[in-house]
């Protein structure tokens, strides 16, 4: 057996311009991940080690990735993972799970069978059974995640991997590189949690009127917002003008979803600042849903999708998390003010 060993930590600098609008300075970007080894595969068992890194705490990673991945993972990365359910069992070991992936993926399923939950060391392992790369060449693939606190209030998650062929067959390369692509993609994400004492239908009012809300709620943040194309719904395309001294100065956004029943609003930036030269897009889903006490409660999910070989570090994820807070706050505080706005 040989261990490949490889580092994917998100505080890899991005590759950015001297002009990019961050404070991020501008480096040449290190490898995203180092092999140990010339080889690329090897007959057997063959074993890989990762870790990455996460601005949130071990204790809320692990409730939110592993106890709740089922509902959490296809919304902090439809790109990659269409659903995950149980198909036997309850979450526990020997529960067996199928994730399906998303269209155009070169994998349609895969089942895993749990093996073990420790809630109290933050560790997981389970085994790909089915699907996937397993079938005539690889008999099945046990992976363990564990979570450790980070020095700055984050944590470390160390990935092991380790596939079990049949026979004198091999792990091809791109197999270990898809499924360290699958692991970088969960964490290109953040998810804001947000309560308010506003109902959800008048917050979902206000958000949905983004043309004619934001400038008045947020001028500090945002200048004008007009539709380029539709009328608010669906395929709609709007232009967003930044304040003066805000670091960015224009984006274009697509609107994805507008869901009035369950108060889900969905949109994303196609073009502009927001994206430099190193983003495809990024996606935001705000839902909102009436608190059992009265107000509010929301979320906000927002997905980074990099360019090619690109990447998302901690940095710029715990800066848009505090844009997005600086918002809802400024957004709720406006509304407290004016209690007839929104309310027909």
């Amino acid at each position: 057996m040989v261990t490949f060993r490889l580092n994917t930590s998100i505080n890899t600098k991005l590759p950015i311009s001297k002009n990019s609008p961050t404070s991020i300075n501008p480096t040449t970007p290190l490898p995203r991940f180092f092999l140990r080894s010339s080889s690329s595969s090897i007959m057997g068992v063959f074993n890989y080690e990762a870790e990455t890194t996460s601005v949130i705490p071990a204790a809320r990673l692990f409730k939110a990735f592993i106890l709740d991945g089922n509902n959490l993972i296809p919304k902090v990365a439809p790109q990659a993972v269409s659903s995950v359910e149980n198909v036997e069992g309850n979450g526990g070991p020997g529960t067996i799970k199928k994730i399906t992936f998303s269209e155009g993926s070169p994998v349609k399923y895969v089942k895993e069978r749990v093996e073990e939950v420790d809630h109290t060391n933050f560790k997981y392992s389970y085994t790909v059974i089915e699907g996937g790369p397993v079938g005539d060449k690889v008999e099945k693939i046990y992976n363990e995640i564990k979570i450790v606190a980070a020095p700055d209030g984050g944590s470390i998650l160390k990935i092991t991997n380790k596939y079990h062929t049949k026979g004198d067959h091999e792990v091809p390369a791109e197999h270990i590189k898809g499924g360290k692509e699958k692991v970088e993609g969960l964490f290109r994400a953040y998810v804001v949690p947000a309560t308010s004492t506003i109902p959800p239908a008048r917050l979902f009012k206000a958000f949905v009127d983004r043309k004619n809300f934001l400038p008045k709620a947020v001028p500090h943040m945002v200048k004008s917002v007009e539709n380029i194309e539709g009328n608010g719904g669906p395929g709609t395309i709007f232009k967003i003008t930044y304040a003066e001294g805000h670091p960015y100065k224009l984006a274009k956004c697509k609107v994805d979803a507008v869901d009035h029943a369950n108060h889900t609003y969905k949109y994303s930036v196609i073009e502009g600042d927001p994206l430099r030269d190193t983003l495809k897009k990024i996606s935001m889903e705000i839902k909102i849903a009436e608190n059992p006490g009265g107000g509010s409660s929301l979320n906000f999910t927002c997905i980074y999708e990099p360019k090619d070989n690109n990447s998302v570090n901690a940095e710029e994820l715990q800066a848009g998390k505090e844009k997005t807070l600086e918002l809802f706050n400024a957004v709720n505080a406006y509304l407290s003010e004016r209690p007839d706005a929104y309310c027909t």
